[in-house]
């Protein structure tokens, strides 16, 4: 089938309504696979809110990330004042395949591979749980135990997703909610769509002036009944700057770290190239091996100065998933990540001559084919600084 990633998006114009017109409009300016989207608008696309401004879309593919990209770079910079998300997450967590796309006005910009990798980062926290979802992995806790109403007060703008997974009789998950969408309401719920691609069945919600804690409570509910679903609810102010992303799974609701999207200055944030995204999304990692007879401590700093890391960019992180303790460093449109060896206990002494590993990750703004060069040449640096190092 091929390498398959999870597609969730969501985009709000602040002024223009009736998107929907927008498709045909658009049509001709599109490569063929994003016409064909296009063609099929009810079945990628769902058009919420009251005025028509909200455009939500969810499913899982090989190749669908690229139309929807494609799409959303033409529509912005017609519909422009708007805020949207684009999350793209891939198979493994840290394959460094999966990117963050933010729309804002009439632009595209990636979302450092740097933040989604490292575990500080607000980031780093949803694209765990959009990854980890669906998974039984990602730790959900249930409402009393979190200040829901209070982080949603004052946030009424929503928009998510919820992915379906019930019984094998593929009934119309249209139908399967209509109970649960009763009980929402009206206007919420007028706002919903359904998006039914490649065997995976997704709800989608955009609309302005509701309550967001009530929302988040009946999207608890309908998930209890439903415990193999899951999905992500991001509520804000009407000027969509800072989003409070909650994940909800199995009846339990859990509120995750506030992200940004509107005024970055984020120095490290560059456009999206959507060229780039069809030559190929994410160029997964490359990896390096090194010898060294002390500890981590001990040989970051070392592999940081003898690849000329981006001053301050070195870092010590506790990240299970990735193989911590571990270090990140950055270097010009690339992170790299510092571990010893899986499989080897991080709490014993190090060997005499113990092995660890740099994992190479290449960012959207990087050149193409740019990890294999790029490993041979810190391979042969940090020989040239005394430590035995090889491409694996």
């Amino acid at each position: 089938m091929g390498y398959e990633y999870t597609v969730r998006g969501w985009l709000k114009a602040h002024e223009a309504t009736h998107l929907a017109q927008w498709f045909e409009q658009l049509k001709p300016r599109l490569s063929a696979s994003a016409a064909y989207a296009v063609e099929h608008a009810p079945q990628w696309f769902t058009v919420g809110g009251d005025r028509g401004n909200y455009l939500s879309f969810a499913t899982e593919s090989t190749s669908a990330h690229l139309g929807y990209l494609e799409y959303l770079s033409l529509l912005a910079a017609e519909v422009a004042p708007c805020t949207g998300l684009l999350t793209i997450t891939g198979e493994w967590l840290v394959d460094g395949r999966g990117q963050f796309v933010i729309v804002e006005d009439g632009s595209l910009r990636s979302v450092p591979l740097g933040h989604l990798l490292d575990v500080a980062s607000p980031w780093r926290a949803l694209y765990r749980a959009i990854h980890y979802m669906g998974r039984d992995e990602l730790p959900m806790r249930p409402p009393a135990e979190l200040s829901v109403e209070a982080a949603l007060a004052g946030r009424d703008s929503v928009k998510g997703w919820f992915h379906w997974e019930y019984d094998a009789r593929r009934a119309d998950p249209a139908a399967v909610a209509a109970p649960y969408l009763k009980r929402w309401d009206p206007r919420v719920a007028a706002s919903v769509g359904f998006q039914c691609q490649y065997g995976h069945d997704c709800m989608v919600i955009g609309q302005d002036g509701v309550d967001a804690a009530a929302l988040a409570a009946r999207l608890a509910e309908m998930s209890a009944d439903f415990p193999d679903s899951w999905g992500v609810l991001y509520a804000s102010d009407a000027a969509e700057r800072v989003q409070q992303p909650l994940a909800v799974q199995g009846g339990k609701l859990s509120l995750l770290p506030e992200v940004r999207l509107r005024d970055l200055d984020d120095p490290l944030l560059v456009p999206y190239e959507v060229s780039k995204a069809y030559a190929g999304l994410g160029t997964g990692y490359v990896t390096l091996h090194l010898k060294w007879n002390g500890d981590l401590d001990g040989l970051a700093p070392r592999v940081a100065a003898a690849l000329d890391a981006t001053p301050g960019s070195l870092r010590r992180r506790e990240d299970s998933d990735i193989g911590g303790p571990l270090y990140l460093m950055d270097v010009p449109h690339h992170t790299l990540a510092l571990v010893r060896n899986h499989g080897q206990d991080p709490s014993a002494p190090p060997p005499a001559e113990h092995a660890y590993a740099l994992f190479l990750f290449a960012d959207h703004a990087a050149p193409p084919d740019s990890l294999p060069p790029m490993a041979s040449d810190a391979a042969a640096r940090l020989r040239a600084a005394g430590l035995d190092a090889w491409v694996e």
